[in-house]
């Protein structure tokens, strides 16, 4: 698969996969030293599409991933090129560093943040797990993968709450 992605971005390396795809990290051709996520998906993969249009609807905010573009890589494959955390995921972060009691304080913040943004443009997550938020560089939580998201117009609201019909 980084052979395909070649032909666009440099410095190709594998990072891991999940249900849905597979993740690299590479650099833009165009713009070396910029690195990125690429996510690598079936293009008949409704999860594709439904991450697609849930990154699409949300404006930049500093704790979500930040979406970029997609492109077709093949006949059989889409790629989603994202903001890369250099820094990995919270979960395999934790298993390292046990946070301290501010840090935490911080952490869950910065997921109510995300989360709160997420509702607000009609977006619920529906995977938020520490696998799923990633931290940048500057220790900064973002949420990420989308793939079991869905829009709120297809929940119905309740006293505050959302129900899936």
């Amino acid at each position: 698969m980084a052979d395909k992605l070649q032909s666009r971005f440099t410095d190709v390396h594998r990072l891991g996969d999940g249900c849905f795809g597979e993740v690299y990290r590479g650099q833009y051709r165009s713009s070396p030293g910029k690195n990125c996520a690429l996510k690598v998906f079936p293009r008949s993969e409704q999860m594709a599409s439904d991450e697609i249009i849930a990154m699409c609807r949300l404006p930049d905010h500093r704790n979500i991933i930040r979406y970029y573009h997609h492109f077709v890589l093949n006949l059989d494959q889409l790629c989603l090129v994202m903001e890369y955390c250099s820094e990995g995921n919270l979960n395999d972060f934790l298993l390292e560093h046990p946070p301290i009691f501010s840090q935490e304080l911080r952490f869950m913040k910065d997921i109510a943040l995300a989360v709160a943004y997420l509702h607000d443009h009609g977006i619920v997550h529906r995977d938020l797990k520490p696998s799923n938020i990633l931290l940048a560089s500057d220790g900064t939580l973002k949420v990420g993968d989308y793939g079991l998201a869905k829009i709120a117009a297809t929940f119905e609201r309740h006293g505050g709450c959302l129900y899936h019909y």
